[in-house]
């Protein structure tokens, strides 16, 4: 008996050793005859030379399959996956790119990869391709008057990082030649260009990304809504998210006046008052406010001027002549002075006048201002706020701005009379004492202010679900189930979750009307389940 135990022991041993390893590195291709089919290229951070491909049948390291994330615009946000990196050699930086049955499926950048000596298996993470994007800072070249397409397009034209790709038909509506909506300015020296997509997407009201093969967009048609029959997939009710609830955004667009400033405000009794510059706001309100009463103010986007140049209106000059060629907007003719104490102002009742623009020339012997007032038309007595900035001398046409928001106590008042104004005085017989070749209100843009203070509105979503796919769905910005517990169920979609591993070979987890959390703390659960 004792020989025959021994005898089944070597047998079952012998048996063990004959079968595959089932160590961390035997990477299975079917479950129940489905098969994952996957490839993955590994780049340097630049994305030099040919990519390192790895495949389900030659993993390199790689064990256990991949999940990742889509935001429902198809913008890249992570992609999880374990390996040993000694066998993987992803460098600082890595560019990788994953495809799944021949398609897509993600694109991005590992920021932190494991030592290139690691011989254990470790979690890895790669961000979307927007990383790439976050460490390129713009070169400070200033667009005046152009659409948000048109800007996005020379900046990255010009700025688009190697690691990803720019075409000219994924901004805007797919022609590649549409301009966008207008912005009178943007200027954002030291901005990235993540901030600057940020900043031009919400002046646009369009969402923006890098998708899943490395492209860069900003305003993309949206994709179909995706229509799933419940028919018994696993459907899960999530946490309504009402903490991040806007249903009042109030825009910021001015507070304060330029440096070197002088301002003072005349109350009706016609005493004199410190000059307390309004801040100046643009409101967008949702429907669903009178429910939620959820008000929030912000700043308006890096680099986004919300504002407009006003050139008609009251005019009124003294000592000038050609005065029209002070508001012709040709930085080349003026209006040139025939006195000793010229000046030249523009005023309007009709807009929110928040600054003054003037380009100028004066001569050495000359004392110059450029002033705003703000009046109020509202009684009898005018009541205002005079603000004031000195001009120096110049022989060459210079430009100079002046912001002076309209004082608290004269918004209080009602309406206004906004008047721009440029005044000098010389000594007897001084010649060529002033010229203006511009002079110009700043006011308001009321369509692009509102248009991003719209893009700040969040509303919650009263029935936030989770609906299990067993197949691999293309990311869409709505979803509508039919059949579910709850009825027919359509919402904004927040996330896209998919797994392509032994365990769920092909799985898509659609949030309807909720993210699932925020970017940071999805990044710690993964952290953590590693």
């Amino acid at each position: 008996m004792r020989l025959l135990i021994l005898l089944l022991l070597f047998l079952t041993a012998c048996t063990r050793s004959a079968l595959p390893s089932a160590g961390p590195f035997h990477y299975r291709t079917t479950q129940g005859g489905a098969p994952l089919t996957w490839n993955l290229s590994i780049w340097p951070a630049n994305k030099s030379g040919p990519p390192k491909q790895l495949t389900q049948a030659a993993p390199g390291g790689i064990d256990g399959g991949f999940r990742w994330q889509l935001a429902s615009n198809g913008n890249t946000v992570q992609l999880e996956f374990t390996g040993r990196n000694d066998l993987l050699a992803l460098p600082p930086r890595a560019v990788v790119s994953l495809t799944v049955d021949g398609s897509p499926a993600f694109y991005g950048i590992v920021p932190d990869p494991a030592s290139l000596e690691s011989l254990d298996a470790e979690g890895l993470l790669a961000a979307g391709g927007e990383e790439a994007l976050r460490l390129t800072l713009m070169d400070g070249k200033v667009y005046r008057n152009m659409g948000v397409y048109a800007i996005a397009r020379d900046i990255l034209s010009r700025l688009c990082p190697p690691s990803l790709t720019y075409s000219a038909t994924l901004i805007g509506d797919g022609t590649g030649t549409d301009v966008g909506p207008s912005l009178g300015t943007y200027y954002a020296p030291t901005g990235t260009l993540q901030d600057t997509l940020i900043s031009l997407a919400k002046s646009a009201g369009k969402t923006w990304g890098v998708d899943a093969q490395g492209r860069v967009f900003l305003g993309i048609p949206q994709t179909a809504a995706l229509t799933v029959a419940y028919a018994g997939q696993p459907w899960r009710r999530l946490q309504v998210q009402g903490r991040e609830t806007v249903t009042q955004a109030v825009l910021r667009v001015a507070t304060a006046p330029s440096n070197g400033v002088q301002g003072v405000t005349q109350a009706a009794d016609y005493s004199v008052l410190d000059y307390l510059p309004a801040t100046v706001t643009s409101v967008a309100t949702a429907a669903e406010h009178p429910l939620y009463h959820a008000q929030k103010a912000f700043s308006a986007p890096e680099g986004v001027a919300l504002t407009g140049v006003l050139r008609t209106g009251t005019v009124d000059s003294r000592d000038l002549i050609d005065t029209a060629n002070g508001f012709d907007a040709d930085p080349a003719t003026a209006s040139t002075s025939t006195g000793i104490t010229p000046y030249l102002q523009l005023a309007d009742t009709t807009q929110r006048v928040i600054g003054v623009r003037l380009r100028y020339t004066l001569s050495a012997d000359a004392t110059a201002s450029l002033n705003l007032t703000h009046l109020s038309t509202s009684g009898l007595v005018l009541p205002g706020d005079v603000l004031r900035l000195p001009l120096n001398a110049t022989d060459t046409p210079t430009d100079i701005v002046l912001i002076g928001p309209p004082s608290a106590y004269m918004v209080a008042q009602g309406p206004l009379k906004s008047i721009g104004q440029v005044t000098a005085t010389a000594p007897t017989g001084t010649t060529n004492v002033l010229a203006v070749y511009d002079l110009a209100l700043i006011t308001v843009d009321e369509v692009a202010a509102l248009r991003v203070a719209t893009s700040y509105l969040q509303t919650p979503f009263a029935a936030p679900a989770e609906l299990t796919l067993p197949y691999l769905a293309p990311p869409t910005e709505s979803a509508t189930v039919t059949g579910s517990p709850d009825g027919t169920v359509t919402g904004p979609t927040g996330l896209f979750e998919y797994e392509h591993t032994t365990q769920n070979v092909r799985t898509t987890k659609v949030r309807l009307g909720s993210t699932g959390s925020s970017d940071l703390v999805r990044s710690l659960r993964w952290a953590v389940r590693q």
